[in-house]
């Protein structure tokens, strides 16, 4: 992301608020660790980083341990014991740096972690902005995939090269030659994929036909659109990266569904769980084993299935999500999004 000021000249202002007389050493060696957490490959422990840094339980105790542990290796002075506001601040500046790294997956399902997290702004603001640098990832089209499709094809275009070449010389295809041609399929697969997913989700619109409800998308309605438009166009996306136009399609589903009237009523979360049934809930929920507080609308969902009285569900998830409200009204559209991010996010893991 390319920000006025970079993370690291932030630093010192947002790390203030834990310490109001920080100085250069213990900056550059809260720096120095967070550069070197920066080459942590690992979901799990980026998820727990957002734990932490949005007050979630519970956190895997050897993720906190190692995030600890780094802080102390640069610096003997780091508090031993009731550091658990500092490494708070701490997760929460490390993922500023983090957001900052361009056209990286890991990023952008991290990212998703915090924007779908906070949906019903359950969780107070801080003044580092690690919700506003989440936000901004997904404002560009972004160029990640599954496959990095130009990596593939310039190894298409070496290996295309260097076969003719061996095949004048009479040279047997060696491990090389193998590696090159499984890229080649694997390059011709994803253009295909990708083809045949613009395709899906053209038909998708042209038709105006709802598969979860086996009806039209003006005989379903505004209401039951919201969720059946979140589980179709997730389907369609056969990629699991962010599919930039994704909020202007499901805009597109509910305009129709709303008789072609813009689908401004404002709806709650509870309201659109409420009149689901449950083939569609539970159509929604196939990647019901990693709901968590990042897909709050699914997890409000997955317990409403578990009981029949709407005020026991209802309260259930408040134990879950203490201060989230879900009668809180939003645009159709924003219910939709979100629960289609929250799906997404669950094919990510």
């Amino acid at each position: 992301m390319k920000h006025k000021h970079a993370a690291k000249d932030l630093f010192p202002t947002w790390y203030k608020s834990i310490d109001p007389a920080v100085d250069a050493t213990v900056v550059d060696s809260r720096i120095k660790t967070i550069t070197t957490l920066l080459e942590k490959d690992v979901p799990a422990f980026w998820l727990d980083v957002v734990r932490i840094a949005l007050g979630i339980a519970p956190v895997e105790i050897a993720n906190f341990s190692e995030l600890e542990n780094a802080f102390k290796e640069e610096d003997v002075n780091f508090p031993l014991v009731s550091n658990e506001n500092i490494l708070k601040i701490l997760s929460q500046i490390l993922l500023c740096f983090l957001f900052e790294i361009e056209d990286n997956f890991l990023v952008i399902k991290i990212a998703m972690a915090v924007k779908n997290a906070v949906f019903f702004e359950q969780y107070g603001k801080s003044e580092v902005p690690f919700y506003e640098y989440a936000n901004e990832i997904f404002v560009q089209p972004s160029k990640v995939s599954d496959f990095d499709h130009e990596a593939n094809r310039k190894a298409v275009e070496d290996a295309i090269e260097g076969m003719e070449t061996e095949l004048e010389e009479e040279v047997l295809m060696d491990y090389t030659d193998q590696v090159a041609l499984i890229k080649t399929v694997q390059f011709l697969y994803d253009q295909n994929a990708s083809l045949q997913q613009e395709s899906s989700i053209m038909w998708w619109l042209f038709g105006q036909f709802s598969s979860t409800n086996n009806a039209y998308f003006i005989e379903v309605g505004l209401q039951k659109m919201v969720l059946a438009a979140a589980i179709e166009l997730s389907e369609l996306n056969i990629s699991k990266a962010n599919l930039p136009s994704a909020r202007h399609l499901i805009h597109k589903v509910l305009f129709i569904s709303n008789e072609n009237k813009p689908a401004n009523g404002k709806l709650s979360v509870a309201s659109i769980i409420e009149t689901a049934s449950h083939e569609i809930k539970n159509k929604a929920l196939s990647n019901s084993s990693n709901i968590s507080a990042f897909t709050p609308c699914l997890l409000a969902m997955n317990i409403s299935t578990q009981f029949d009285d709407a005020s026991i569900w209802k309260n259930a998830l408040k134990s879950k999500l203490p201060g989230a409200n879900i009668e809180t009204e939003f645009n159709a559209v924003d219910i939709a999004f979100q629960i289609y991010n929250e799906i997404m996010f669950l094919a990510s893991l």
